[in-house]
């Protein structure tokens, strides 16, 4: 079959600046194509991408409410204070002294509830206490008023979230007896303690816009006519290096509609007598509709919809050695996937996954006429961060 369809009518072999142009287009690093054979670079990359993925969903653990937090951390401490023992909560650090009064009124809540220490008021101090105390200081007031164990407490805040850190400290070795710090989710309460009040809108509620880059890998899986191109044994599954940018316009707090550049390439090599390659780098334009929930710092969405594609190259096709540049059309198809992220300073960090599928054979045009080559199933798996821009009401 390739001997009298290609050998005999194939024209001659294009000028050299075809070879130095694909070369380019597949040593791009934004669209690398990994053949098969070369299973340590994708275990790598694979590996990376799992780990990031990890640790972003381990960091999301983290973050819990105000009260939990500090009941969690009291719980904690109070395993390391000896029983009996009498403490006093001496040096809250916090810009707000309405947090800090409350925190205060929480640990000795805490200790009538559970009486397993004394604790000690340190206003009945003369004069009162004010300001940021010293270590020294501190020590000396826990000795005055007869405490073995100082609690201090810090609560900072940044763009994003609180974090209450709560140390035990015994007075007479200033030995450190428990530690704990704990990333805080601003709620309600924070808000009427701090007068912050934008930290607990959801990213919908605040903004219109959103634009975001992610880069990944995908995994290709081929289907061919098997009686014209070959059983496809040789390779039916290649991986691609993917590089994407994303708008969304957030039309309701949980709806948004997405548009999507996708650069990515494709390498298939099938076998019917002789030996023979397929490799293009495509940019796949995605139209989303996506829906997305906002518990706490975090956000859920899934999202779907149907891509259209357009060729940034011709196709290469590789038969005995010898290489030819031949136009294309490049598939339509449909798309399903979700993603998952947190808010990390001013944007999103997110990973994605999706499933996308051709509606229409990736087609090849020749001398012999239009042929269809192949159709996909993608999987992806990638990495992103995200920014709104314009606030908006909510709705």
């Amino acid at each position: 079959m390739y001997n009298s369809l290609y050998c005999n009518e194939l024209p001659p072999p294009p000028p050299p600046i075809f070879y130095a142009i694909k070369k380019f287009a597949l040593a791009s690093p934004i669209l690398p194509v990994f053949p098969k054979g070369e299973t340590v670079m994708r275990k790598i990359l694979l590996g990376c991408l799992i780990l990031l993925n990890t640790g972003l969903f381990c960091f999301a653990q983290e973050a819990v409410p105000f009260d939990e937090a500090l009941q969690d951390t009291l719980h904690y401490l109070s395993a390391k204070i000896p029983d009996n023992s009498t403490v006093v909560a001496l040096n809250v650090q916090s810009d707000s002294p309405d947090l800090a009064e409350y925190v205060i009124d929480e640990i000795h809540a805490y200790t009538v509830d559970t009486d397993l220490f004394t604790m000690v008021d340190p206003q009945h101090l003369a004069p009162p206490l004010s300001g940021e105390l010293s270590d020294e200081m501190v020590q000396t007031i826990g000795e005055k008023l007869g405490a073995q164990t100082i609690l201090s407490v810090t609560i900072s805040y940044t763009d994003s979230f609180y974090r209450l850190r709560v140390q035990a400290i015994d007075v007479q070795s200033a030995k450190i007896q428990g530690s704990r710090t704990v990333t805080i989710v601003p709620n309600q309460l924070l808000d009427s303690l701090t007068g912050k009040s934008h930290n607990t809108a959801t990213p919908g509620e605040l903004k219109l816009l959103y634009l975001g880059v992610r880069g990944g890998l995908s995994t290709h899986f081929y289907t061919l006519d098997k009686s014209y191109w070959g059983d496809g044994r040789e390779a039916s599954v290649s991986w691609s290096g993917d590089f994407a940018a994303q708008l969304s316009y957030q039309f309701f707090t949980h709806f948004a509609l997405q548009t999507e550049a996708v650069f990515m390439g494709d390498m298939l090599v099938t076998k019917n007598g002789t030996l023979a390659s397929f490799s293009n780098a495509t940019v796949m334009l995605p139209l989303l509709a996506k829906f997305t929930f906002y518990p706490r710092l975090f956000s859920f969405s899934v999202f779907g919809g149907a891509y259209c594609s357009i060729p940034l190259q011709a196709m290469t096709f590789r038969i005995a050695d010898s290489d030819y540049e031949y136009n294309y059309s490049a598939p339509f198809g449909l798309i399903l996937g979700g993603t998952m992220g947190i808010k990390l300073g001013p944007g999103t960090l997110f990973g994605d996954i999706r499933f996308a599928t051709d509606l229409q054979a990736t087609g090849l045009s020749g001398p012999w006429g239009d042929l269809d080559v192949y159709k996909r199933n993608m999987l992806f798996y990638s990495l992103g961060y995200e920014l709104g821009f314009i606030k908006r009401g909510r709705k």
